[in-house]
């Protein structure tokens, strides 16, 4: 019984990590949401949370982007997409994310060609989240991630945006 009150307190204690740094990668904090995951991913009691992990690992490439750092996605798409080939395979818009940043890994000036983020965009707006994949979709709106790329605004003012208009 204590094992079990111990894990679901770890499990809690990492989703609240991933929400906050959520938050922070919403209002343009990038190094400290990336510090927030990276409690995640060096967690070695609770390897178990598909969900939680796959979503870690994907914001964290996400998040390398925003923060420059091209040179990392290469090795980061490789080692997310072992990870999830382990799993029960790639889900569309995981195969998507990481063909996409594997290819920022090699030319980083495609940053500035909005026409590569509007190819992205539709590429994602044709998969839906399906209640049987990995959670990943349902936690990281990556539309409008790349929607704030195209305009150019605030990830958060897209969110608030479509919030208001969801009303």
């Amino acid at each position: 019984q204590g094992e079990i009150v111990r894990y679901h307190r770890k499990y809690v204690l990492l989703h609240l990590y991933f929400n906050i740094s959520y938050f922070l990668f919403t209002v343009g904090d990038h190094s400290q949401s990336l510090r927030w995951l990276n409690l995640i991913l060096n967690d070695t009691d609770i390897r178990s949370v598909e969900d939680l992990n796959a979503s870690t690992r994907i914001l964290t490439m996400i998040l390398q982007f925003e923060l420059g750092r091209s040179e990392l996605l290469e090795y980061l798409a490789r080692s997310t997409y072992r990870y999830l080939s382990k799993l029960e395979g790639l889900y569309e818009f995981e195969e998507i994310m990481l063909a996409f940043m594997k290819k920022f890994s090699k030319n980083d000036l495609l940053r500035e060609d909005k026409s590569i983020f509007v190819k992205l965009k539709g590429k994602l707006e044709t998969v839906a989240y399906e209640p049987g994949e990995r959670n990943a979709l349902s936690t990281l709106d990556l539309n409008s991630w790349v929607e704030s790329k195209i305009s150019d605004q605030p990830l958060h003012e897209i969110l608030k945006a479509k919030n208001y208009a969801n009303r």
